[in-house]
């Protein structure tokens, strides 16, 4: 396995209340001394409880606050304090569709979150050559699968798909990505007999070129609030294989740019696979889709779609930096 280096696949979010309170601190002073107007978080636990606080600090001299939701935010909140603590952000953002529905009921706010969905480059994501083209130099067809193998990408799922899969048609499979779960899942890939034909990569920076050497996606997520593995495969070109949950439904569409299954139902995903790697026009026609698809969701378009969010929640608040 490769080391993973100096960077971790986990999110704290267990932060002690000395730690919160040195980040709130450190936020006014940057709010005093530089004038920001806004402050915008990404993941509301714990850092919607931080802001919070900071309102109520700071009152009529604090700043615009708006937050994005992300999947374990909406359905995993830590308890009903949390959640009034959120309420205070000014604004809400969140990927999917699916999850700002969800938001909006769970957490009784007044308005729906602003849909923003995640964005890729294009330049960083080279594109993949079909694995019966000569100049892929893949003798068999590769699926790969990026996450940070939590429990909730249901990394294990994976595991019976490839084995699945593996009894109806030759292939590779590359793990891209580190987490609680990777040690087990590789433990149960040497039990099945499938290790041999598994490379397990870890952490790593360059991800594009990697995807560019694969074709398929697989997924075997319980949740999902947009999958921007899944977008970032797509730009590479590579057709996907995954749930029918959340954001991940939204971005691919089944039949679209790839092939939905129900959740944990693993045996119909590798059913999936095995079509697409057969069926060579259905599988080209995907992975045109794919990059075409995933070339909408650009940097330039989140950038001025955030900046539109920022614009209409200073006019509606009727926030005056110079009059506070």
């Amino acid at each position: 396995m490769v080391s993973p280096g100096p960077w971790s696949a986990t999110l704290d979010t267990s932060w002690d209340p000395w730690r919160l309170a040195q980040l709130e601190r450190r936020l006014e002073e940057l709010v005093r001394d530089h004038g920001i107007d806004v402050i915008h978080y990404h993941y509301a636990w714990p850092f919607a409880r931080v802001v919070d606080r900071l309102k109520r600090r700071m009152k009529s001299a604090a700043p615009l606050i708006v937050g994005t939701l992300h999947g374990t935010d909406v359905t995993h909140p830590p308890d009903e304090s949390a959640i009034a603590a959120l309420r205070s952000t000014d604004t809400l953002t969140t990927v999917s569709n699916a999850y700002a529905d969800l938001a909006r009921q769970r957490f009784g706010l007044a308005l729906r979150p602003t849909v923003i969905a995640n964005f890729v480059d294009p330049g960083d994501f080279p594109l993949s050559v079909d694995f019966t083209d000569p100049v892929s130099g893949r003798p068999r067809p590769r699926l790969v699968h990026v996450s940070n193998f939590r429990p909730v990408k249901a990394p294990h799922g994976l595991v019976e798909m490839f084995a699945a899969a593996r009894e109806r048609r030759d292939a590779e499979l590359w793990l891209i990505g580190d987490g609680p779960e990777l040690p087990s899942v590789v433990a149960a890939l040497d039990r099945s007999g499938l290790r041999r034909d598994v490379r397990v990569l870890g952490y790593r920076t360059d991800v594009g070129r990697l995807l560019a050497q694969c074709d398929v996606l697989v997924m075997s997520s319980l949740e999902e609030s947009f999958c921007l593995s899944a977008l970032e495969a797509m730009a590479a070109g590579l057709a996907v294989v995954g749930p029918d949950v959340g954001g991940f439904a939204e971005l691919t569409g089944h039949g679209r740019t790839g092939m939905l299954y129900e959740r944990g139902d693993f045996v119909a995903a590798a059913r999936l696979v095995e079509t697409l790697l057969s069926d060579h026009q259905l599988r080209l026609g995907l992975r045109r889709a794919a990059t075409a698809h995933a070339r909408t969701f650009s940097v330039t378009a989140a950038v001025e779609a955030y900046l539109a969010v920022y614009g209409r929640a200073l006019a509606t608040t009727g926030f005056d930096r110079a009059a506070s």
